[in-house]
């Protein structure tokens, strides 16, 4: 019972996170099931696009986890100001270095895909989604680490219910639209990839600005 009671704070904070995660992973899949749908060779151009995005997306978790470290120290000590700086900085960096990163996928798409495939014509289909996902990199390295920062100050529910709006409500719902209303296939489903992205990421900002403001004693 001791060590139970110990655990609540571990509790409160890890279910939301792990709800997070699970919504999140989940979307992601759904949108695979959507590529599916569409053929293999759209799946395999959105697939192809994803995995390098997972991957270069590793490199936000990295710097997310630190700046989460860095903010929840500036909590304990009560220091707003570090906070702020923490965060922030974290922010900026991620979002440069993978803002780096889309470039290459927007100037090089085709090599990147090659990579993977070598189909011709499943390249040429998976030019436009990488495009489109390096557009997304830019602002899904400042989603992960404002979401990593506002975990640091113990906020979870919030950003959780954020992400799932984003997910469910905007990007799997456009994304379908896209593809199939708007018959713009694999391109289509990265589109609504990028408009959750970028409202998740906005969203974010906005709640650990409110967030910020408050002092932490």
């Amino acid at each position: 019972r001791r060590l139970w009671q110990q655990g609540k704070t571990l509790r409160r904070l890890g279910y939301p996170m792990g709800l997070a995660t699970g919504i999140e992973a989940l979307a992601f899949t759904a949108m695979t099931i959507l590529a599916g749908l569409l053929g293999k060779a759209h799946l395999a151009a959105f697939q192809t696009a994803n995995s390098l995005v997972s991957l270069v997306f590793m490199i936000a978790i990295g710097i997310g986890a630190g700046t989460a470290v860095r903010v929840a120290q500036a909590v304990g000590r009560g220091d707003r100001r570090s906070v702020v700086l923490s965060a922030w900085s974290g922010t900026g960096l991620a979002t440069i270095v993978l803002a780096v990163m889309g470039l290459v996928f927007i100037l090089a798409p085709e090599s990147l895909a090659r990579l993977y495939i070598s189909e011709d014509h499943v390249i040429a289909l998976a030019a436009p989604v990488f495009q489109v996902a390096g557009a997304l990199l830019i602002f899904h390295g400042a989603q992960t680490v404002l979401m990593a920062s506002l975990r640091g100050i113990g906020d979870v529910w919030v950003p959780t219910a954020l992400q799932f709006v984003g997910g469910w409500i905007l990007m799997l719902p456009i994304g379908a639209t896209l593809a199939f209303t708007f018959n713009k296939g694999a391109p289509g489903l990265m589109g609504g990839l990028f408009v959750g992205v970028i409202f998740v990421a906005a969203a974010l900002m906005w709640r650990f600005l409110a967030m910020s403001r408050r002092d932490f004693v």
